[in-house]
Parts: structure tokens; sequence; C-alpha cells
């Protein structure tokens, strides 16, 4: 699936201390070669390497509130981890000068999640109507029932998301999403643009809920089993789909080289011409 390309890759160089991977490169010039690294070599004065998804997850502080030009303001979520996040963010939005700002961004394309009250708690003040979660809908298992003959019965689940009391935004927002985006994460821009709220912008997210069960397997591996199955508010369901976004870009190998953003642009491109 997607998402697995876009986060089990930050596992291909695991390895023993001390063991050998040869890698591919191609250089800015299409020049090919093989190098061979040892793992947990570092040349001297280096730092270790982690990729972008570990990075956000290690991140301090997890979200960065940022004004760019025109009164946009970018809002970075490196995860939903921490319970004064919400709090900050409701700060922000008493201080927001409303006809100043032109539109907040969420970039949430390396967040994998994380306490979903932080993000309850921001969308509150993003909405004027109560909006509703992801559908769940999972079997209540008894063993004792089962062995009976008696079928699980079937169960549902979402939460009501209401406008908060305070200071609302009503202005335009934009959140850039890709294949790591998940959990909570996912659960925010979908909500929001179920609302109306907010344009997605990116690649499809994750399709992670389901609250999988881990079960080990030989050789070290899992294997992983949704414990229930979710549905986008228009009733499609989204587990290893993804929410599609409504402007699909994607940074190239060349953009990553370069330190482009053509999904951060597309979005400044979009408020710049935002008409409702």
């Amino acid at each position: 699936a997607h998402a697995n390309d876009a986060v089990n890759v930050v596992y291909l160089l695991r390895g023993p201390t001390g063991s050998q991977v040869t890698l591919g490169l191609r250089d800015g010039a299409g020049e090919e070669r093989e190098a061979t690294l040892t793992r947990d070599w570092m040349v001297p004065g280096a730092g270790p390497f982690f990729p972008r998804i570990l990075l956000a997850l290690m991140a301090d502080p997890a979200m960065e509130i940022a004004p760019l030009e025109d009164g946009v303001t970018l809002i970075r979520v490196h995860n939903f981890d921490h319970a004064e996040m919400g709090d900050r963010f409701l700060e922000f939005i008493d201080g927001l000068d409303e006809d100043a700002a032109s539109g907040l961004i969420f970039d949430l394309r390396f967040c994998m999640g994380g306490r979903g009250d932080v993000a309850e708690k921001m969308i509150s003040a993003l909405v004027d109507e109560p909006v509703s979660s992801p559908l769940w809908r999972y079997p209540k298992h008894i063993a004792a029932e089962t062995n009976w003959g008696r079928p699980p019965e079937p169960g549902e689940a979402s939460n009501t998301i209401r406008p908060r009391d305070g200071k609302r935004y009503p202005g335009p927002v934009i959140a850039l999403v890709s294949g790591v985006t998940s959990s909570t994460a996912e659960d925010l821009p979908i909500i929001l643009r179920a609302a109306g709220r907010a344009v997605l912008i990116g690649e499809n997210t994750a399709g992670s809920a389901g609250n999988p069960v881990d079960v080990p397997l030989p050789g070290g591996g899992t294997f992983g089993m949704a414990t229930f199955r979710a549905y986008l508010p228009d009733g499609a369901e989204y587990v290893g789909i993804g929410a599609v976004p409504d402007f699909e870009v994607a940074p190239s190998v060349e953009d990553i080289r370069n330190g482009t953003d053509p999904v951060l642009e597309a979005a400044l491109e979009a408020l710049a011409n935002w008409e409702g």
C-alpha cells in the first residue's frame, strides 16, 4: 500500500550494529554508483541519520506556527502528542487579526498522529457548526457468545466536535498531506474538509484508521490486523485507501535535491487565488 511505501522505507537500512548495507545512488548529473555503508558508523563530527518521519516524532516543539507572506500562517504539526498544543493553538486564534489574515496552512505531511483531543480542540476553533469525526464500525466479540453460536453484535462510534465558545477563525484553511499523514493527523483534515472548512493538497493520506492488533511472525516481522472499519463522513471507507487530496501535488527527486517545496507553493498559489 502507498502508506507502507511512505513509512516503512525508513526501516530498510536497519540491521545489526557493524553489519553493512550497499546502496545504489544517482547524483544530480544522472551518474549512478554504489556505496557500502557500515551500520552505526559515522564520519567524525557528524550526527546520526534520522529520516524526517522519525525527526517529526522527536520534534521539540511538536508544533511550529510561523507567519509567511501576505497574511498567511503556516502551522507545521510534527506530532499531536502534547496536550498543551491545543491550548497554544487557541491562544494563536485569540490573537489573530482576521482582517490581516488571508489563510492558514496546516502542514501534516510528516505527522503520524497522537492525541485526538488536541486535534479536536483545534477543529473547534475553525468551525461554526458541530462536526462529526469519521465513523468506526466494529464487532463486539464475546468468546462465550460465539461458542454458543451467537454472532458478534455490531457496534459503531464517532465523536461530535462542537465549536468553541471563544473566537473562531472563519477564513481559508489548507491542509498539506501525504502517505505518511495518519491517525489523528489524518482525522483533522478529513473532518475539516467534510465541514467545508479545508482544502487538501498533496498525496493520498495513509488510510490508517483501524486500531490494528500486531501479531509477531517468525523471523522478526509482524502482521497487523484492523479491529474496526472506518468511514469518511460521506460514507466512503478509507482504511488502506486514505483521503484523496483535492489537488494532487508531489515533490520530485529534483525538488528534494534542490530544497524546493511544490506542495507548499501550490497551497500559497491556491490562497492567492481563493474565491471561497
